[in-house]
């Protein structure tokens, strides 16, 4: 069974071991996060490589016995410093030895197309803002994830991104001048419409 979490992932050392295509949507997703990435690949996108200086990059190629220690002296890293991990190459075997290997120094570990040896999944996330809804079938279907969020993007416009502004800002003000829980859950209840008048608009006229 896995449980949905929202990590703050911002300034955490990330390890991606692989620099092809699905390894660049990873790599892309962390930056944008502002997470401190660190890449093993003896190859880069064309994509990454303009992106070059916004990680550190190993250039090499990762080997199984890389792992055999908490610290690796080849690649002068220490596995237990990464907060998380993706494991992303082109070999589905060396990936899940590459797990294996490591999540006795890491705890989170995502391999792409394995849920079983993975033990967290990037859900399908829509962004408005502050507002970001993520859809997971917790990695058995990540083409009906990307579907179902497809679908509910239609109704979510970007008039919700400054939506949660507004209403974050009136709760700042609503907890410094009404003392009563009660009387301020009432209040933020009656000034948060849902849905908008824009995204109703656009259902109705489907």
């Amino acid at each position: 069974m896995s449980s949905p979490f929202v990590l703050q992932i911002k300034n955490k050392p990330c390890l991606v071991i692989g620099g092809g295509t699905i390894a660049e949507r990873k790599i892309i997703h962390l930056l944008k996060e502002q997470a401190s990435v660190t890449v093993i690949s003896p190859t880069l996108t064309e994509n990454l490589k303009q992106q070059r200086n916004a990680f550190t990059y190993k250039e090499t190629d990762m080997k199984v016995k890389d792992t055999d220690r908490e610290g690796c002296d080849r690649l002068d890293l220490n596995w237990r410093s990464f907060f998380l991990v993706v494991i992303a190459t082109d070999s589905f075997a060396l990936n899940e030895k590459f797990a294996t290997g490591l999540t006795q120094y890491v705890s989170l570990i995502n391999v792409v197309d394995n849920q079983q040896v993975s033990s967290f999944f990037f859900p399908s996330v829509i962004e408005r803002g502050k507002l970001k809804v993520a859809v997971t079938t917790s990695g058995a279907s990540p083409i009906l994830s990307k579907k179902i969020t497809r679908h509910i993007a239609k109704l979510l416009g970007p008039e919700y991104g400054e939506y949660v502004d507004q209403l974050a800002a009136l709760r700042r003000d609503l907890q410094k001048r009404e003392i009563n829980p009660i009387r301020r859950k009432e209040l933020l209840e009656a000034s948060t419409p849902f849905p908008l008048p824009d995204s109703q608009e656009r259902e109705n006229k489907k």
